[in-house]
């Protein structure tokens, strides 16, 4: 888990190369900046790869025309799938071109190139990478009072766990702002205010509005104050690019149903999750969604819609099920006390079946490669790979 304090993850940089003053040039132009943190400077892959078995970096700079910089990376690859590679080379563009292939390398810097061109190259990979590896998600209801919140804190406590330190929370339903009241979290500061800020896609400044817990996952609280209620969709739309680069998951808590002022940021969404609710007038409106607006709208958008409901009654499953036959229904926890740190959704006895839900709920969310990165390799498997590198 993270500490409580928690604000925006570091991307961990390794430095792999033979030549020990482009190491430091590189790793004083890191260390000058946001969100980056070293996790080692080396020369030999045998030392990079010991470092590498109590964890893994974020990001790989690698002399991938020195000896063994290539199955340094193949290596690291197979254990991260998504680990973004930047090579280091001094070679002809044909040449380099097949080293890239080799090493699964995104782009190559020379050595001894200017800070402004290393900073360039940064950029260019993790502007790509990281907007390909994050999941987004909204999670909305048909109505008000279906259990929207509810939802967006179960699948933030399922998923920190899961991906501690990589879980953000946004909270953007002005009307109520409760999503940071139900972690037990009480804060003046709001994504109203930060949005307003003109610097707000810097990670100092947006960072400093996010509040970690001990469940994994960072929330970024709505003003509760009824009249502040406005949410810039353009500015939003910015900044999630953004996070994209620091966050695997974003789960976004969405106003009702059709989301009045933020229709556009469901373009970046790859699953929205509609609670249709479980009393009769709710599903009434559930039936006019399904009968009229949904035939109206772009595949595109319909594709990306399931429905959940916390309905239990059988008779009501049946009925909802004709309407919406891809809907997901979850037990509704009777004592979701996300406010207590002892409270959690793990599977044990009295949460089981809702934990089994949320999982089906979560195969409905494209995963990123990191998502589905199997669990860390066992000892044995990287004394193997250390004798294979050897070869």
């Amino acid at each position: 888990m993270i500490e409580s304090n928690s604000k925006v993850p570091m991307r961990k940089v390794l430095i792999l190369d033979s030549h020990n003053g482009n190491n430091s040039i590189i790793e004083n132009w890191f260390l000058s900046q946001e969100g980056f943190e070293i996790f080692g400077v080396y020369t030999s892959p045998f030392s990079a790869l010991s470092a590498c078995e109590e964890g893994l970096p974020d990001l790989l700079l690698v002399g991938i025309d020195m000896p063994n910089g290539i199955r340094f990376c193949q290596i690291i690859r197979k254990k991260k799938p998504n680990i973004t590679i930047l090579g280091i080379a001094s070679q002809p563009k044909e040449q380099l071109e097949v080293l890239l292939k080799q090493s699964g390398a995104q782009d190559a810097i020379s050595r001894g190139a200017e800070t402004q061109i290393i900073a360039q190259k940064v950029q260019n990979i993790l502007s790509v990478e990281g907007r390909s590896m994050c999941s987004i998600v909204a999670v909305a209801g048909i109505k008000q009072g279906v259990g929207t919140t509810l939802l967006t804190c179960i699948l933030g406590d399922v998923l920190g766990k899961r991906y501690p330190g990589k879980v953000l929370l946004i909270d953007l339903s002005p009307s109520r702002g409760d999503l940071a009241f139900n972690f037990g979290i009480t804060s003046a500061l709001n994504i109203q205010d930060l949005l307003n800020k003109n610097e707000f896609l810097s990670p100092r400044v947006f960072s400093s509005y996010m509040i970690g817990n001990l469940r994994g996952c960072c929330v970024l609280p709505c003003s509760q104050d009824l009249e502040i209620k406005a949410i810039d969709e353009s500015a939003l739309t910015a900044l999630l690019s953004v996070l994209g680069n620091f966050f695997e998951v974003i789960v976004m808590d969405f106003p009702p149903y059709p989301f009045i002022g933020l229709e556009g940021i469901i373009d970046f969404c790859d699953t929205v999750f509609i609670n249709i609710g479980q009393t009769s007038n709710q599903i009434k409106l559930a039936y006019q969604m399904v009968s009229y607006d949904l035939k109206r709208l772009p595949e595109s958008f319909v594709s990306k819609i399931c429905p959940v409901s916390w309905c239990e009654d059988l008779g009501s499953r049946t009925g909802i099920s004709g309407l919406m036959p891809q809907t997901i229904f979850l037990p509704r926890p009777k004592e979701a006390m996300f406010s207590n740190p002892k409270y959690t959704i793990d599977g044990s006895s009295g949460t089981a079946p809702l934990f089994e839900g949320i999982n089906t709920l979560l195969d409905k969310v494209p995963l990123s490669p990191f998502q589905q990165a199997k669990k860390p390799a066992p000892q044995s498997i990287w004394k193997y790979l250390r004798s294979w590198l050897k070869t």
